[in-house]
């Protein structure tokens, strides 16, 4: 009897019952285990890698999949709050209030509000400070035409957010 107990919480928990934390977001080379290289709040970093996974999945045959760069903004409507995510093969210079690295990909947290934005940092200093260019990527390029793939969000409050749309444009 003893053992069937121990067998069935064992199970439970291997079987999807075990820890269920969502992952943090991470600049690339910093320990996981590192409290300061936390930059997003959890429901932002998951989004974040959500849509990350999304791209990559319907660009899994596209020869330019690495050269795609993720924006990340927070505005304000009709005083609704709202998160951002695109996709893009070049970055605006002059939007750009920070950027990092997730897993080799180049994020960059776009110009926003900053009475939005402050709510979802928990770490600014760990966000790397545009200088005139970001070796390896490109400058905006509006001669060129391309689909882009975006999803946006309600933000309902720090740990919510409601998803309003989500594709290609």
């Amino acid at each position: 009897m003893k053992y069937n107990f121990l067998f069935i919480v064992l199970l439970v928990h291997f079987c999807g019952g075990g820890c269920n934390k969502q992952p943090a977001m991470h600049v690339e080379n910093v320990s996981n285990n590192t409290c300061d290289s936390i930059i997003f709040i959890p429901a932002v970093t998951h989004e974040l890698i959500n849509f990350i996974r999304y791209v990559d999945n319907e660009m899994i045959n596209s020869k330019r999949k690495q050269e795609v760069i993720f924006l990340l903004r927070f505005y304000e409507i009709n005083n609704v709050n709202y998160l951002k995510f695109v996709s893009d093969y070049y970055y605006d210079e002059n939007n750009i209030k920070g950027y990092f690295f997730l897993n080799s990909r180049l994020i960059i947290y776009n110009r926003t509000e900053d009475s939005i934005g402050n709510n979802f940092l928990v770490n600014k200093s760990k966000l790397l400070i545009f200088n005139d260019t970001i070796d390896g990527y490109k400058k905006s390029n509006f001669d060129e035409e391309y689909s882009l793939f975006q999803r946006t969000f309600k933000i309902i409050n720090t740990d919510s957010l409601e998803l309003m749309s989500s594709g290609k444009f």
